[in-house]
């Protein structure tokens, strides 16, 4: 049967579609989720569907929305540690004037057929079909293990790719740590390309650091007579992943109306002043072996040895009772691992290795750690 439909007819459908439209609160049928939706990412207590993968990660997605107007998984792709969700939004049905809660189950191995191992920490970013940031957080999945503990000083963007160093060039972070508080200043520049800075705080019991930065602005410069109260306003989202003393990977998260927009992956390193001067000399000094088990304090005045090989140095105390053995890169730069040696016997391994404190384990597996001691004149 030919369907026809007249001019009338037609003009009486569009009215009843109107009117349902504006009955059920609908806008604009974007595909977009509604401004006053939130999402919210966090590790689900679930076993995976994936088959011989059950303790593959399952995440989970929680926030607000628009009555009739809650998403749903559309898929998700793994590579490596990076985990991307898309979401999709209904376009019909919302009541714009009420809200609900939601929370959306997303078990990305089963999705995409790649286990999830638990352990590492994965950089989870939601997006809607369009490929618009909704959200992101660094997820810490083995809330059991202590992080580095980071050292204090200026660490640095490191170029990684064509396109890494540019944009971070001149920026950096200063980072002090107080006990178990950790205070950030980050220092950059601002869109029209004058400098500003922001700072935060956080504590830093976890491998994963989050803080809201704050930046402050139109203060009275330093030469001023009277010194003017800058105003306070929020500036990104900073959450910093520690890798070792004096590496790191972190993110900046741009953030507006509530709502995460953009995100900045960086690679973070405390760099010695002079890169010209090889990794492991720049241990050489007084230290001080300090331990939870059996072995006792000790002082140590470490000499590097001549003739050390690529990638291969060693550190010998004054007395020559003690060799700091230690690995490097293939450039000697950085100082990978190091083991303690005492009268030919192996009494500890540090792999956290940072400028002014080395952190391992001894031989009974207790905690020990290596000392800077400041020189004084």
């Amino acid at each position: 049967m030919q369907h026809r439909l007249t001019t009338n007819g037609f003009t009486k459908c569009l009215f009843m579609l109107a009117c349902a439209l504006m009955g059920s609160g609908f806008a604009a049928a974007s595909g977009a989720p509604p401004e006053s939706a939130t999402v919210r990412v966090r590790v689900a207590s679930l076993s995976s569907a994936l088959p011989m993968s059950a303790d593959s990660v399952v995440f989970q997605l929680a926030g607000n929305a628009p009555l009739n107007c809650a998403p749903n998984v559309a898929g998700a792709a793994v590579s490596g540690e990076v985990v991307q969700i898309t979401t999709h939004w209904p376009v019909t049905g919302c009541d714009a004037g009420r809200s609900t809660r939601y929370a959306l189950t997303v078990d990305a191995a089963a999705l995409t057929g790649v286990a999830l191992p638990r352990g590492p920490v994965y950089a989870v970013s939601v997006r809607d079909e369009a490929g618009d940031l909704l959200a992101f957080r660094a997820v810490d999945t083995d809330a059991t293990r202590d992080g580095p503990r980071p050292e204090t000083g200026f660490w640095w963007p490191q170029a990684e790719g064509s396109d890494a160093g540019a944009a971070a060039g001149g920026s950096g972070l200063s980072l002090e740590l107080q006990g178990p508080q950790l205070a950030i200043h980050l220092f950059g520049f601002d869109g029209s390309g004058a400098p500003t800075w922001y700072f935060g705080s956080a504590r830093s019991v976890d491998r994963v650091v989050t803080s809201q930065l704050v930046g402050l602005q139109q203060g009275d410069s330093l030469f001023a007579p009277l010194g003017r109260q800058p105003i306070a306003q929020l500036g990104p989202r900073i959450e910093i992943q520690f890798l070792s003393p004096t590496t790191a990977r972190a993110w900046l998260v741009q953030n507006e109306d509530g709502r995460d927009r953009n995100v900045r992956e960086l690679t973070l390193s405390r760099d010695a002043f002079d890169p010209r001067e090889a990794g492991a000399a720049r241990l050489a000094g007084r230290w001080v072996l300090v331990s939870d088990g059996e072995l006792a304090p000790r002082q140590f005045d470490w000499w590097l040895q001549a003739g050390h090989s690529e990638g291969h140095a060693q550190l010998v105390n004054g007395d020559g009772t003690a060799v700091l053995d230690c690995r490097s890169d293939g450039n000697n730069t950085i100082v990978l691992a190091c083991s303690l040696g005492l009268d030919g016997v192996t009494v500890a391994e540090f792999d956290q290795i940072g400028f002014d404190r080395l952190s391992g384990r001894g031989r009974d597996g207790t905690p020990t750690q290596l000392l800077r001691i400041p020189a004084t004149r």
